[in-house]
């Protein structure tokens, strides 16, 4: 994995770990398995933070998440986490919360697991002629 491509994913994620996850992630993930578009995926998901907070794999008070759940420093849903979460910096334990090394390690494992492949091009700069009417583009 490109440096680069895993810090500019923990840039966009969390400013670079200085943006605080503003949401209780329990219950975020309780909600969505409650009254969400995806109540089954959030049921599993849920019931993984439960185990992840049972396990000691992060703190109760530590599982802030974004809105869909997300939590971390690279924000991995539980499911993500128990799939693709490394342990970089050999203390014995996958900490995508408070160890960049992890984080970053994890993301990158996520994404490799997913068939990132190096070298192949995912995007295309495109540029609109300067004639160009924008609202052509837009829903009436």
């Amino acid at each position: 994995m490109p440096a680069t491509t895993l810090l500019a994913i923990w840039g966009r994620e969390t400013d670079y770990g200085r943006y605080t996850l503003p949401y209780d992630g329990l219950r975020v993930l309780a909600t969505q398995a409650y009254v969400g578009r995806r109540k089954e995926q959030y049921r599993t998901e849920f019931i993984l933070a439960l185990k992840m907070i049972g396990e000691g794999v992060v703190a109760r008070k530590e599982m802030r998440s974004s809105w869909a759940g997300a939590t971390g420093l690279t924000q991995f849903l539980p499911s993500e986490f128990y799939k693709h979460g490394v342990d970089f910096d050999g203390d014995g334990r996958a900490d995508i919360w408070h160890s960049v090394p992890d984080a970053l390690a994890s993301a990158a494992q996520q994404l490799v697991n997913k068939g990132w492949q190096s070298g192949v091009r995912w995007a295309y700069e495109v540029r609109a002629p300067a004639n160009v009417d924008c609202s052509m583009g837009v829903p009436r």
